[in-house]
């Protein structure tokens, strides 16, 4: 509604008249007035200019826009009897005769209300850096060892050849440099007509900026490559044309835009405009930096070299090739100084085998990382030189081959926009396909598709162009595939929870040693024997089923054919309520298990054998559980188990073996979902209090520590928690004051610092507060028909010797995520079992009715029984005072061909995936809209059934339309949902009244002292070359029997527990043996480092502390990011570690004397070398092995 005003006293401005108006309108008389319910009501004053005397700052009336006619009858009803006086002058409101403008009230409708003065005030800030900066050149170049910068590419000035996307000009081009505020953004534009291609640089990814006033140069350090971007600017009349992404800006730059990126150099063409810059700058926050770096053309990366480098790659072997390349693709190395290493590389190969050459390599790697930091005598010959010397000297002889046969040694390819980086080997879980070429895994390839920073691929639809580009870059690579060091790699299949990763596997054609030979084509022929012609014309079901050989995998036993029995599901009321879920007898699932034990290197597995297993068998995938009726060695297969037919393989391959109960912890959908249905707010933020009292006092004890740790899985690949209790049965603890031998180091203090923040950090971002009497079961179908509707049977064995117990009682069952209020559901969990019923074989799972009308895992999202985990919440206060009829779940569209799928339509569905993946939208949408108008809206419906369909996108092939994706109604979010880099304090969030806002806003994060983490980072760095500065005279002199290495707590402590035990020994050659598996470990552990930071720049690594916990600490936009860089990290640690306990155990048969003296003296040498990056993690790996050792002595 439109408000006229009149007799508005001229020194009264707008944002004095918006002043006056807001306490009224956003006063307790105007509550539940607002169309946006949490939000203050807003609305717009606009002043008329005066035009008839032009001398006063306006007119003397204007108008007042309200949201709605409601709230503008309320205020000119309050203002008939109050009056709106001002300067001593009663303003006049009355209703206008003219509707509000539509551009306003859509602003004021989809906007919060912001305090005018900030309008004002950021309109003022925008406005400083309105100007323009001419430039005269525009290059991309390359830092030298020499500090010379050398010009790589430079954008040409002659006439534009325009292509089909360019409109036809004479002018030539122009060169500007701005800055977008906004969106903090470094834009450099070039223009030629109605054409204009841009480089685009975020803030954040300026790693720093120099400038030379003698050359008028600037020069953008850039962590990063830019985005590159080419539009049109349309002609009055025309549409807007989207602008599309580049992988390079033309042809020579094609040729360096992979490698010459990090270094962006801008000529101003006057003074003038660099000191603008140097001003914008600085409003900016950015530092500049004046400093004269001389400039050659030495053309490092000219297609001439690049040729060069890659004939000698083609004929290098290929393990070799692939780490000269890494090296190469993380520019570490430019094309010059790789070709002038190629004779001292082909000489290890030559002398030392290629296993060899590549621990080389990879040493050599930490050192480039680190040479810009070291002295200025060290150059890359240096550096080759002595990482080939410290392989030499290390005497290691680690074996990785036979460590765990379901692992790997993968290598990892990632293309971005303008690059291709290279990674590995790191250990990765095994499958199907790979077990079946144990002799040629190389030839595979796990590759990934990402954004420059290495987020998801992400792009504003309505201004880029972003398909097109996905088509171009993604779709051309898995069509066509790509070359590598001389090698052609085709697209071959993926896995489909690394399809949402955008990862999919790659292999380069090889012959078997029974001279067989394999490409892509024939490899996928030997997955299945049988395909339905309805699975084969819908190709996003072909590529799921293809998948199933492809997800990762434990191999077990090999069965008979008549040992698997082929029966029916469980169904009526046209529902299958087996679906997923086959048996197997006690005797078969006793082998399987035995078998993971023998042939699996991880640790941690109980003795008792799980009850259900999640399996891929031939063509069927689901999970097996214990049924005591089935006699011998038999399980069963369900027709919905078995998604093809597949007759040559008869392995029995376990995705997962399900040995201890999961714990519980809420997330954000499930409390939208409680609160929305009656659960107090209070209740959640006491489990949150108290959760964060109890993060908060981990670090007091190593109880409280312990429990912390194990509460949230950190430190688990050193097995902390288990180490912690030991190292508390021997007397010691954190705290001097807590018992006579402290255990409190700088080391550990930023261990559990880091482990504290992790904790608070995953509570405040994602409210993942954990739920005591509450757990996460699989869920399997009751074959013994023993439990009636809405009955569930749980009992939990929470470890080896451990007493069963039952749940019973009124249960809150759900499975996550959840998006529909009917999601949560009441059941009735039984108890202890009938006697007799073989339900009491059943443990560590939720067992589901086989009665009534519908499942109950169906009502719970749509959900089924081959491996989905249901959540069971106990705590009374958590259950909803109401539940509402479940969801319909039905099924979602699907993609059919005229003909059958080819691996081209695959790759094109990859591509469609990639492009619409809309799930994410659709949860959250779902989640931004809950927060302002409930559960229940309207909007909310229709996401929850969207949600389903998402879900499906990856097995029928059709997305969710991007246009019936209900939108929240107003731009603005609420604080809650800003990531974790942004301050909720601006204008683009609100402070959120529902459960989740104040659950944020009731956790204050400490931040993680800064100071500490980079003078350890720096001291890492400095460290670097004193890594074996400890010389093994010297490491044998500290070892002796009067070393104060004796003199540390845990050490006494250790050597009255051992000496009764075994007599311990220091020799030289133990002590030699053992400081070289600390070498050994100190590299492999870097390696980690530098693999999994958020930082695209090389020189950037996770610290020791970070590893050894299992987290990250930086900040992401994405925190989806850090999550699976978390996860990989922990994989490859946890390798890592069980490497080092296997070397310390020795042969497959161990003597326990010899046992412990290595991991007694590997303990020794981790005091010894304290200050050195590695060694207190090597320390706590002796540790676990001592007490593994004295384990053993005392049964």
């Amino acid at each position: 509604m439109e408000i006229f005003l009149q007799n508005i006293p001229y020194p009264v401005d707008d944002i004095r008249l918006t002043l006056e108006l807001a306490p009224v309108l956003h006063s307790p008389l105007f509550e539940g007035y607002s169309t946006s319910p949490g939000l203050l009501i807003n609305f717009k004053v606009y002043l008329f200019p005066d035009k008839r005397y032009r001398r006063h700052p306006h007119s003397g009336s204007g108008t007042l826009t309200v949201p709605s006619e409601k709230i503008g009858n309320a205020l000119l009803k309050y203002y008939s009897g109050n009056g709106l006086t001002m300067d001593g002058r009663r303003i006049s409101l009355k209703p206008s005769k003219h509707k509000p403008r539509s551009d306003t009230l859509g602003e004021i409708q989809h906007f919060p209300y912001r305090d005018p003065r900030a309008i004002r005030e950021k309109e003022s800030r925008l406005a400083d850096f309105s100007n323009k900066i001419q430039l005269q050149d525009v290059q991309f170049a390359w830092q030298c060892r020499d500090d010379k910068t050398s010009i790589e590419w430079q954008w040409n000035h002659e006439q534009v050849q325009f292509d089909q996307f360019d409109q036809l000009s004479g002018n030539s081009p122009r060169y500007t440099l701005l800055f977008k505020e906004e969106s903090r953004e470094i834009i450099v534009r070039r223009s030629a007509g109605s054409s204009e291609t841009t480089i685009v640089a975020r803030y954040s990814r300026v790693q720093a900026v120099e400038t030379d006033s003698n050359a008028k140069a600037i020069l953008l350090l850039l962590e990063s490559s830019p985005s590159l971007e080419k539009g049109i600017n349309p002609l009055p009349g025309e549409q807007k044309i989207k602008r599309r992404k580049l992988t390079h800006l033309d042809s020579d730059h094609a040729v360096v835009a992979p490698f010459a990126w990090n270094i962006l150099r801008l000529v101003c063409e006057s003074l003038t405009g660099l000191a603008e810059f140097k001003r914008m700058a600085s409003l900016a926050n950015i530092n500049v930096h004046d400093h004269r770096r001389p400039v050659v053309w030495r053309g490092l990366f000219a297609e001439k070299y690049q040729r060069q480098l890659q004939q000698w790659l083609g004929r290098t072997e290929w393990s070799v090739a692939f780490q000269c390349e890494a090296l190469y693709r993380d520019l570490l190395l430019d094309t010059v100084e790789l070709l002038d290493l190629g004779f001292r590389i082909e000489t290890l190969v030559r002398n030392h085998g290629p296993q060899y050459t590549v621990q080389v390599l990879r040493q050599f790697g930490l050192h480039l990382r680190d040479l810009w930091y070291l002295e200025e005598s060290s150059t890359v010959w240096s550096c080759f030189e002595q990482a080939r010397d410290e392989i030499a000297q290390s005497g290691a002889d680690i074996q990785t081959a036979n460590l765990d046969k379901n692992l790997f040694q993968c290598l990892h390819v990632t293309f971005t926009p303008t690059a291709m980086k290279l990674r590995g080997p790191f250990p990765d879980a095994s499958n199907r396909i790979l077990r079946q070429h144990p002799h040629n895994q190389d030839a595979f390839l796990r590759v990934s598709f990402t954004d420059e920073d290495g987020f998801h691929f992400t792009f504003d639809r309505r201004e880029v162009d972003g398909p097109e580009f996905i088509a171009k870059r993604v779709g051309t690579i898995l069509k066509e595939g790509f070359d590598l060091c001389g090698r052609h790699f085709e697209f071959l299949a993926y896995s489909q929870s690394a399809l949402k990763q955008y990862t999919v596997w790659f292999v380069t054609p090889f012959r078997n040693p029974q001279g067989r030979e394999f490409n892509a084509k024939s490899i996928r022929a030997t997955i299945g024997s049988s395909w339905s012609t309805a699975l084969l014309r819908c190709p996003a079901r072909y590529a799921a089923r293809l998948s199933q050989a492809f997800t990762a995998t434990e191999f077990s036993v090999v069965v008979e054919p008549d040992m698997i029995q082929r029966i029916p599901d469980i169904e009526h009321n046209e529902y299958c309520f087996s679906d997923g879920n086959g048996p197997v007898s006690q005797g078969l699932a006793d082998e399987i298990y035995s078998a993971l034990q023998r042939g699996s290197a991880r640790t941690g597995r109980g003795r008792r054998t799980p009850s259900v297993f999640q399996v891929r068998i031939q063509g069927a995938k689901g999970v097996l559980s214990v049924d005591p009726t089935l006699d011998g060695l038999v399980l069963g297969l369900r027709p919905s188990m078995v998604k093809f037919e597949s007759s040559n393989n008869y392995d029995v391959e376990i995705a997962r073996s399900f040995d201890k109960p999961g714990k519980f912890f809420l997330n954000r959908p499930l409390i939208m979902i409680l609160a929305g249905l009656g659960v107090d707010t209070n209740v959640f933020l006491q489990l949150q209090r108290n959760a964060v009292l109890e993060t908060q006092e981990a670090s007091r004890s190593l109880k409280t520590a312990t429990k912390l740790l194990e509460t949230h899985g950190l430190g688990a690949a050193f097995a902390l928690p288990s180490i912690f209790s030991n190292l508390r049965k021997l007397g010691i603890d954190l705290e001097q004051v807590v018992t006579p031998s402290g255990l409190r180091d700088a080391f550990l203090d930023r261990c559990l610092q880091f482990a504290v923040h992790h904790v608070l950090r995953e509570i405040k971002f994602r409210a993942r507060v954990p739920v005591p009497h509450s757990w996460k079961l699989v869920g399997v179908v009751d074959v013994s028909n023993t439990l009636r509707p809405n009955e569930i049977y749980a009992c939990l064995v929470k470890g080896d010797g451990a007493n069963p117990e039952y749940i019973e009682g009124r249960i809150l069952i759900s499975k996550s995520p959840t998006i529909h209020p009917g999601d949560v559901q009441i059941a009735h969990a039984i108890g202890a079992p009938p006697v007799g019923s073989p339900l009491g074989e059943l443990f560590n799972c939720v067992v589901f009715s086989q009665q009534g009308d519908r499942p109950l895992p169906n009502k719970l999202s749509g959900s089924d029984l081959d491996g989905d985990e249901y959540d069971l919440i106990l705590l009374p206060s958590l259950h909803p005072p109401r539940t509402v009829t479940p969801g319909g779940y039905p099924a979602a569209p699907r993609q059919i061909l005229d003909r059958d799928s080819t691996i081209d339509d695959v790759a094109d569905f990859v591509v469609n995936f990639i492009n619409n993946d809309m799930l994410g939208i659709v949860a959250t949408n779902f989640l931004l809209i809950a927060d302002r108008v409930g559960i229940f809206a309207e909007d909310c419906a229709k996401l929850a059934e969207l949600h389903s369909w998402a879900v499906d996108f990856p097995k029928n092939g059709i997305p969710v339309p991007i246009d019936r994706i209900p939108q929240p109604a107003v731009r603005v979010r609420p604080d809650w949902y800003a990531p974790e880099i942004t301050n909720t304090q601006n204008a683009d969030y609100y402070e959120s009244q529902s459960a989740l806002g104040k659950l944020f806003r009731d956790i204050k994060l400490p931040p993680v002292s800064a100071a500490s983490y980079e003078s350890h980072a720096q001291q890492r760095r400095s460290k670097r070359n004193e890594r074996r500065g400890l010389s093994l005279e010297d490491t044998l002199e500290r070892l002796s029997l009067g070393s104060n290495s004796l003199s540390d707590p845990i050490a006494v402590k250790l050597r009255r527990r051992l000496t009764p035990l075994v007599d311990l020994e220091d020799t030289e050659e133990l002590t030699e043996a053992m400081s070289a598996l600390f070498d050994h470990f100190a590299a492999e552990l870097e390696h980690i480092c530098f693999a999994h930071t958020l930082s695209r720049k090389a020189t950037v690594r996770l610290t020791e502390e970070e590893v050894f916990m299992g987290t990250i600490i930086a900040k992401s936009a994405q925190s989806r990011m850090r999550r699976d860089g978390i996860a990989g990290m922990r994989d490859e640690t946890s390798t890592l570690v069980r490497r080092m306990l296997k070397e310390l155990e020795g042969d497959e048969d161990p003597v326990i004397k010899d046992w412990v003296n290595r991991s007694w003296t590997a303990w020794r040498v981790s005091l010894m070398k304290k200050d050195t990056f590695g060694a207190k993690s090597f320390g706590w790996i002796a540790l676990r092995a001592i007490f593994e050792t004295i384990r053993r002595l005392d049964d």
